[in-house]
């Protein structure tokens, strides 16, 4: 029986990367039900700027799941880092 370990890897790395993005996103929309903020896109903003410092895919993942200004802050970090 041939195992491909790479493939192994990926997906392991992947399942890891979706926690992280759960995590993330949960704290988040934690702050933003706790919080009255006065633009949403600012402070999501602010978030992809941090997120990114560590890691722009998990950044990604997390904005396109905050919604509509999310989706809009996953697209300009796309474009920002050249995806």
């Amino acid at each position: 029986m041939h195992v491909d370990l790479n493939a192994k890897r990926e997906m392991r790395a992947n399942r890891e990367q979706d926690a992280k993005i759960n995590v993330i996103t949960s704290n988040i929309e934690e702050l933003i039900n706790y919080h009255d903020f006065d633009n949403k896109e600012d402070f999501l903003g602010s978030m992809s700027e941090i997120i990114c410092q560590f890691d722009t895919d998990i950044a990604i993942g997390v904005m396109e799941r905050l919604g509509p200004e999310g989706k809009e802050q996953a697209m300009a970090i796309k474009v920002n880092y050249g995806y």
